[in-house]
């Protein structure tokens, strides 16, 4: 179960870890009816709304002449236990994994070009802290780039994928020792499933797990040897290289 004033005290507490940033400023009937509209959204639609600027998004028919939220018959919208269903409608900021569809025997073939589209969507919730430009091979299924900071002297990073080309939980690991200087990693929130990809300070991420209680995920969690396959762990010792 959940309530009206619980949906809006969990947005406006993201709002205030810098989540929905482009909604923050709004009105709260405004802020809830977008908040309502992106959860009934299909995830495959969820990330073109959020595109749209929120004047844009509230003058659509769908926004608003949607049903008001009715917790009472419509009790399935959200679970107040459940505070990240929340978190994962903000496309801009987070990435939304599962993990039997990310998982399995058969990894696909290395492809570079799908690797550039990984470092892609990691900028995109990376705040502006991890722009890579330059994006090249220059090995055997070795990809470089230059790395431009927030406010940083640009770098060169070298390093191999440890995973397949479809997967950004896995790339992000591989990112995360090239963003110890901004005081920011990419950060894994373990919702049992989904798991739930961001980037964060210390800081930020000590006060999701004082506040709400979360739990996150360290760097190649998905390796562990006691849940996954042996053609995993072989893939993983045949492949852990560190960045460069």
């Amino acid at each position: 179960m959940y309530t009206k004033k619980w949906v809006l005290e969990t947005t406006r507490y993201l709002c205030d870890l810098g989540f929905f940033e482009d909604y923050c400023n709004l009105p709260d009937e405004e802020l809830i009816e977008i908040i309502i509209f992106l959860r009934r959204t299909s995830p495959e639609k969820r990330d073109y709304y959020s595109s749209l600027a929120p004047d844009r998004l509230l003058s659509l028919d769908e926004v608003n002449y949607q049903a008001p939220i009715d917790p009472s018959t419509d009790n399935k919208l959200f679970d107040e236990e459940k505070d990240y269903q929340i978190l994962e409608l903000d496309t801009k900021r987070v990435i939304c994994g599962y993990t039997d569809h990310l998982y399995g025997d058969d990894w696909p073939p290395y492809k570079f070009e799908d690797f550039v589209k990984l470092l892609e969507e990691l900028s995109k919730i990376s705040r502006g802290n991890f722009i890579p430009n330059e994006i090249v091979e220059s090995g055997e299924e070795q990809i470089s780039f230059k790395l431009k900071y927030c406010n940083f002297v640009p770098v060169y990073c070298s390093f191999v994928p440890n995973g397949p080309p479809d997967d950004p939980f896995i790339l992000a690991g591989d990112i995360n020792p090239t963003l110890l200087g901004t005081g920011y990693q990419f950060e894994y929130l373990d919702c049992g499933d989904p798991i739930l990809l961001m980037l964060l300070s210390e800081d930020e991420k000590r006060k999701l797990i004082q506040d709400r209680g979360w739990k996150f995920l360290p760097d190649y969690w998905m390796f562990d040897p006691t849940e996954i396959s042996p053609y995993m762990q072989l893939r993983r010792n045949l492949q852990l290289h560190p960045i460069e």
